[in-house]
């Protein structure tokens, strides 16, 4: 069986697109693209591994450089978040509509979160916004926008209609908490407590659920809006597979560039101090373990000096950096 995005569906018991099935179905989603975006993400944060040219080099300069990175990710992801604003709405001829709309965006202050939300996208190839009515006021609702990698939504193949979207998120009590989002219902779970006595009603990959009572609330809560109020941004949409991170086609040039720069680094510290050697000398070996005992300390204050009149000292020529 395969799933909407192309991918074997793992045998479970659930009826598909029971909330059961999407519940499971978002969560793997979540945990198959939290590699690859927070990969995105620490790389447009200019956490980039360094890439020295042996383990030699990485022992003796790994703390050295260790905070050394030209970030050309993050340059990359502005330079085009910079250029996408909102201006305004337009839904045909109804204008009192777009004042609606705009009046909204403002009262949810979304000319910065949208900015947030573009970078969010650009970076990781999508995200998301959450949309909550105001049970009070119907001319309001809030708008939230939401990590990829923590709201996945799940979209009609053939209509391209959402059908479900599930935020699955950590307490700092160290519970994981759920939410899933149908057109006609709003789920709440959280992974039962680690003590107790308490069952789990419900397992989602690797996690016994049970429901998240809010005080307030029925459980399962109904969904006034009879539609699934989680609205995907992606990045370079296609009619198959997720958004494309802008990241993606430039972490090789940027691993090279870091390459080079920590390669030139290596060379500027050996050319500060030249690499000396002797030749024409015996060398004494430690009586207890046999290895031999290096005759001299190489540094700016230090002399060699040798007895045998045959010995001779020299230095290797350092590497050219005029490139």
């Amino acid at each position: 069986m395969i799933d909407m995005t192309g991918a074997p569906i793992i045998s479970t018991s659930a009826t598909v697109y029971s909330p059961e099935w999407w519940m499971n179905r978002l969560s793997r989603e979540l945990d198959d693209r939290a590699f690859p975006m927070q990969r995105f993400d620490d790389y447009y944060q200019g956490k980039h591994p360094m890439l020295y040219a042996g383990a030699k080099y990485r022992a003796a300069f790994g703390n050295l450089f260790a905070g050394f990175s030209d970030n050309f990710c993050g340059l990359v992801v502005d330079a085009v978040e910079e250029r996408l604003d909102v201006e305004g709405f337009r839904m045909g001829a109804d204008l009192e509509a777009d004042d609606d709309a705009w009046r909204m965006w403002q009262e949810n202050g979304m000319d910065a979160w949208s900015q947030i939300a573009h970078t969010e996208a650009l970076v990781k190839g999508q995200c998301s916004v959450l949309v909550s009515p105001d049970e009070e006021d119907g001319t309001k609702a809030e708008f939230t926008v939401q990590d990829a990698l923590e709201m996945a939504v799940g979209l009609d193949r053939c209509s391209g209609d959402r059908l479900a979207a599930l935020k699955r998120w950590g307490e700092d009590d160290g519970s994981v908490c759920f939410t899933l989002y149908l057109p006609d219902s709003i789920e709440k779970w959280r992974t039962k407590p680690p003590k107790g006595g308490t069952t789990a009603i419900r397992t989602v990959g690797r996690y016994g659920l049970i429901p998240r009572e809010v005080p307030g609330e029925t459980w399962p809560l109904p969904n006034p809006l009879g539609v699934v109020p989680v609205v995907p941004l992606v990045n370079r949409p296609r009619l198959r597979g997720p958004g494309v991170s802008e990241i993606r086609d430039v972490i090789p040039k940027q691993n090279a560039l870091n390459k080079l720069f920590l390669d030139m680094l290596v060379a500027s510290e050996y050319a500060a101090f030249r690499q000396r050697y002797a030749i024409g000398m015996e060398i004494e070996k430690d009586p207890d373990t046999g290895q031999d005992i290096e005759p001299y300390k190489s540094g700016p204050g230090e002399m060699w000096m040798e007895e045998n009149p045959d010995a001779k000292f020299g230095e290797f020529d350092v590497t050219d950096l005029a490139n």
